[in-house]
């Protein structure tokens, strides 16, 4: 897989699904990059008899032609391809949480994973760093497709940051509950996350977890930690004196786990784009560590393969300069036959490796629940849902 895909696309279908409503968005973007509201107008009803015939849409489907600057169009391509870094043989997992997925195999033994968390606490010890977040890789074959996927990780851990990507040399499948920017107009916003507790959907046992997570010192202390690296990121591209936390430590519950969630915004200075935020602010502090540099370096040195998009972001730039981007975790990634995703923590000062490797299960528990619940379709409908091979443009 590629370090980075990005498409510019004139024309959207997007589908409201609380209101129901369908809408055809077309640019007008021609081929030397100036807007065009005839040509917006044509491809948007060439769409829209084309949808209408096939009984996709409704005959009164709404057309949006926006007309602005304008940006310079390009295909979808690849930057950066770099490759994965395999770092050694795949180690098998088996546990409890796993069953009734395919075997799994991990880049990390829970002893491995433990070591390197002893390793990242005397970093800590010696000054480097703060916090680290830090994370193992699992691997699995399987039937099942990357739609039939999808589906079910969209059951099994529903996500409001939740993509679906086909890159045509594989797919990218994610449930993420985190966002990493949104930017509209001059207003910006991140919504990091640190601290996990399990959820069993029995009501007792969850407001339990919820109490212990609410009441962890640690916990606070790595999202203070985060909470204070984000705003010291959007203040680069900010005005000054316009950061600011409206939430500060708040409690949110997902299908499988509980999360610590901070927001912090602020509005952009004169002149900052869109793309000027996301370089400032890229990767997300949450899922790195602070300092941030320092905390790569460390993160690139103990874990043994490449992280590919997870950790990284999915989302989009309009060209009305609006943004949204999650962070890419509960993020599987497809290709031939086989599915990788990561599973990690924030490692502090008082972490103890053996719960920390425990955390990364609690996590990894919607990912795997999403495998079984594929797998089970796959063998029920008797064949592969086959990864569509559609051109990308």
């Amino acid at each position: 897989m590629p370090d980075a895909w990005f498409g510019v696309y004139d024309r959207l279908l997007v589908f409201d699904h609380d209101s129901g409503r369908a809408t055809i968005i077309s640019t007008g973007v021609d081929e030397a990059g100036q807007p065009n509201l005839d040509r917006a107008r044509r491809r948007a009803e060439e769409w829209q008899r084309k949808l209408t015939v096939k009984v996709v849409l409704p005959s009164s489907a709404q057309l949006l032609i926006p007309v602005g600057r304008g940006v310079p169009p390009s295909r979808s391509g690849r930057i950066g391809e770099t490759g994965a870094r395999l770092g050694g043989t795949p180690r098998p997992t088996s546990l409890a949480h796993f069953e009734g997925a395919p075997a799994l195999e991990s880049n990390l033994t829970r002893e491995e994973y433990e070591h390197a968390i002893r390793r990242i606490l005397d970093y800590i010890a010696a000054g480097d760093v703060y916090q680290i977040n830090f994370s193992q890789r699992f691997r699995a074959r399987t039937v099942a497709g990357p739609e039939m996927l999808y589906h079910a990780l969209r059951t099994a851990n529903p996500a409001p940051f939740a993509a679906y990507l086909d890159c045509g040399v594989g797919q990218v499948l994610s449930s993420s509950p985190e966002r990493f920017l949104q930017i509209r107009g001059r207003s910006i916003q991140t919504r990091p996350i640190k601290g996990t507790r399990p959820r069993t959907g029995n009501e007792q046992a969850d407001q339990k977890a919820a109490r212990e997570l609410m009441m962890s010192a640690k916990d606070q202390a790595e999202l203070l930690m985060i909470t204070d690296l984000e705003r010291n990121d959007l203040g680069r591209v900010c005005e000054f004196g316009s950061v600011h936390v409206p939430e500060l430590v708040t409690l949110e519950s997902y299908a499988t786990v509980l999360h610590l969630v901070s927001t912090v915004e602020g509005r952009l200075a004169d002149g900052v784009t869109a793309v000027d935020a996301i370089r400032a602010c890229f990767p997300g502090g949450s899922i790195t560590g602070a300092p941030k540099i320092r905390a790569m370096e460390i993160i690139d040195e103990l874990e043994p393969s490449a992280r590919g998009v997870y950790t990284g972001a999915i989302g989009y730039l309009g060209f009305n300069g609006v943004a949204d981007f999650n962070i890419a975790i509960r993020t599987m990634v497809y290709q031939d036959g086989a599915v990788h995703f990561h599973a990690g923590g924030g490692i502090v000062a008082d972490s103890e490796p053996a719960l920390e490797y425990e955390e990364t299960l609690h996590k990894a528990r919607g990912m795997v629940q999403a495998l079984a619940r594929a797998e089970a379709m796959a063998a029920e409908s008797g064949g592969v849902n086959t990864a569509s091979r559609r051109s990308q443009g």
